[in-house]
């Protein structure tokens, strides 16, 4: 029976990481649509900052009803660091969207601020790689600048734009 617990944890660990892969495809092929047109961040971004909310409430209660315990600073400190930042990543997927139009590109940031870029307007436009992830990044006439990773979601509209008009990247290349 020796040999039975780390048959057991190889198989959770497999269940696990198979979990998330399939779970990591399915959000990739099905982008959350948003309220309004355009796109959001996936659900599981939601559900894990509401876990971390509640956890770090959780753990708030238990820390700050402790009267008894040796030191409940670091607890309590670390209890709040995980509301906030549980409330910060669920204010981040109802905030962020991104909407991909026929003219225009549209972006609301995690702070809310929108961004919009017209096609005709496109005054600059570079695709780079960062980490071994796709960046496409758009610049207006009127400063605006569309931030977005062509590979998570479909930008095919803003690319044939750049392509069509036949502007230069940052780098120096031209794609299509």
């Amino acid at each position: 029976m020796e040999w039975m617990r780390p048959v057991l944890v190889a198989a959770a660990t497999v269940a696990v990481v198979a979990l998330v892969g399939l779970a990591s495809r399915w959000m990739r092929r099905r982008p959350t649509p948003a309220i309004g047109g355009g796109v959001r961040l996936p659900i599981v971004i939601a559900l894990l900052g509401w876990l971390i909310l509640v956890a770090g409430a959780l753990m708030a209660l238990v820390a700050f009803g402790l009267d008894e315990a040796d030191d409940p600073v670091p607890m309590r400190i670390a209890s709040v660091a995980m509301v906030l930042g549980g409330l910060g990543i669920v204010v981040l997927h109802r905030n962020w969207r991104l909407a991909v139009l026929d003219d225009r590109v549209y972006q609301r940031t995690a702070l809310g601020r929108v961004r919009c870029v017209v096609y005709d307007d496109i005054v600059a436009s570079s695709l780079r790689s960062h980490r071994g992830v796709p960046v496409l990044e758009v610049r207006g006439s009127d400063g605006d600048r569309v931030v977005v990773n062509p590979a998570s979601f479909d930008v095919r509209p803003v690319l044939q734009a750049i392509a069509a008009r036949g502007y230069r990247g940052h780098v120096g290349e031209r794609w299509s």
